[in-house]
């Protein structure tokens, strides 16, 4: 049976920079379109208007899914993610829906229903063709490593991203300023973000050897809960760890995104999303945000850090005077 590192292989070429590199036209012609939208709609939920909308839209396209099954997959990857930290009350409730979840993916696999130019579609081809991937791989895959992980995770990113424009508005002028030339420097937003805020701050590993930490034995074959979290923020690792500082030394080397083998395949297709949304509202001349904290609503997931909803409001440029978004 192929590891975890095999099956990351399978699909490792899709999301190479130099393939991501071929979608940011598409991607952020339609995204500054959407943000334009917003702007000048006026009021608008971050979570539901925007945060949601991108990354359903892009690994749609990318994994090849009807586009008439796409918000289901949204909230079927939230309720994946939820089983992922500790126990809690949600468990219970999303644990028996995994199931069907993964029968709606095996029935689009073995029925044609992926789009023959997307990624899933590719996937399902090499496990049919005598290859290390089975069927059981590909299910996985497509479910766990497209579906769940580029779904919930970037809907988190891209609220928190405007989140902490509003916070920090030095850096939100900073990359205003960046991007008003094409300096590259802003790219570095999506780094600093995830490791400012660990949207996705604990993971499960397991040792393969002995493993001595800080003056600790851990055993062998011992399950070990890593808390991302706390490294991106370690005050011994990180100076002025507790703020938010694009462009600081070292930031590519936060966990935010993982580590080794188990690194987010997705990272570039991440920083592609992120960085054409905050490119689209600066180039539609917004210069401020301003959360409207009390309307806004925690989700309750056990594992990734994010909002079921948060106004925001935008200050432009041009006029003085502010829309909701």
């Amino acid at each position: 049976m192929p590891d975890h590192g095999d099956l990351i292989r399978a699909v490792a070429g899709h999301f190479s920079p130099r393939a991501i590199a071929r979608l940011s036209g598409p991607v952020r012609a339609w995204a500054h379109s959407l943000v334009g939208d917003l702007v000048s709609a006026g009021s608008f939920d971050t979570v539901a208007a925007l945060a949601r909308v991108v990354p359903t839209r892009v690994v749609g396209d990318l994994v090849g899914l009807p586009e008439a099954d796409r918000y289901q997959y949204a909230d079927w990857a939230a309720a994946a993610m939820s089983l992922q930290g500790p126990d809690s009350v949600i468990a219970p409730h999303v644990a028996d829906r995994l199931g069907a979840m993964r029968e709606h993916v095996t029935q689009l696999g073995t029925n044609g229903g992926l789009a023959l130019a997307g990624v899933g579609a590719a996937v399902f081809s090499a496990a049919d063709n005598d290859g290390p991937l089975t069927r059981q791989d590909a299910i996985s895959i497509v479910w766990g490593a497209l579906i769940v992980a580029g779904l919930h995770t970037t809907v988190a990113a891209l609220t928190w991203a405007l989140l902490a424009a509003a916070t920090y508005p030095y850096q939100w002028d900073r990359y205003r300023n960046w991007h008003r030339s094409g300096d590259p420097a802003r790219l570095a937003w999506t780094d600093e973000l995830l490791r400012y805020e660990s949207i996705f701050p604990l993971g499960y590993r397991t040792t393969t050897t002995v493993a001595k930490v800080d003056g600790y034995v851990i055993p062998a074959r011992s399950r070990v809960l890593i808390l991302y979290g706390a490294a991106n923020r370690d005050p011994a690792r990180w100076p002025a760890a507790d703020q938010f500082v694009v462009g600081r030394h070292g930031v590519g080397q936060h966990l935010g995104l993982g580590d080794g083998t188990h690194r987010c395949i997705g990272q570039h297709l991440a920083r592609l999303e992120t960085t054409a949304v905050l490119d689209a509202f600066a180039a539609h001349g917004v210069c401020g945000f301003s959360p409207v904290e009390q309307q806004a609503v925690w989700e309750p997931n056990a594992a990734v850090r994010g909002w079921s909803r948060f106004p925001m409001t935008v200050t432009l440029r041009e006029a003085n005077h502010a829309a909701r978004i």
